[in-house]
């Protein structure tokens, strides 16, 4: 992430640092959003932290505390804003389905997970590529508008594996009407 901690601050906390895989859901100001994290976390007290292991994928945790979100918001208290206490959480009793049922949802649920991780991470690049090259295409039309006199042009095609660009610059014949096909352009530049 862009904001990292240092080790000695990780000794200050006393969860320490979470591994990857670790279920978040904030206990307030509100107590319910979730997530797994894909990399190692450090949290403050505004969450409660579930590293799951001895056979129970993230996933089911995750599905059931949004299932039971509820619950867990009737056992939260306060004035000004709703707290749940790890005190009161572990409170609550869960359903554990059987180890055959939650190795086989442990299997096709972890698929989609990964798979949506994969969908938002492809977002969040194809979103930084588009904000690098909108600008750049709007000097670029600005550019193409002052010279459309002479036909000149910009062609871009992205490839999303590795998000390799190319970018070509043509202009469309100046010569004589008919002496080239129709729309012919010559390359100026190339990637």
């Amino acid at each position: 992430t862009d904001r990292k901690i240092t080790q000695e601050g990780i000794k200050q906390i006393s969860s320490g640092l979470l591994p990857a895989g670790t279920l978040l859901m904030s206990s307030r100001a509100p107590v319910g959003y979730l997530a797994i994290s894909e990399i190692p976390v450090a949290i403050n007290q505004g969450f409660i932290a579930m590293i799951c292991n001895k056979g129970v994928p993230s996933e089911y945790v995750l599905q059931w505390l949004r299932e039971n979100m509820e619950v867990i918001v009737s056992h939260a208290n306060g004035t000004t804003f709703l707290e749940i206490s790890k005190t009161s959480f572990r409170a609550i009793p869960a359903l554990m389905p059987p180890e055959p049922l939650l190795n086989q949802y442990a299997e096709i649920a972890g698929k989609l997970h990964r798979m949506m991780v994969e969908n938002l991470r492809q977002t969040k690049t194809l979103a930084s590529i588009r904000d690098t090259l909108l600008p750049r295409l709007n000097d670029v039309q600005q550019a193409m508008a002052e010279q459309e006199e002479q036909g000149v042009g910009l062609y871009f095609s992205g490839h999303l594996k590795k998000t390799g660009l190319e970018a070509y610059l043509f202009r469309k014949d100046s010569f004589a009407e008919g002496a080239l096909p129709d729309g012919a352009i010559h390359v100026a530049g190339a990637r």
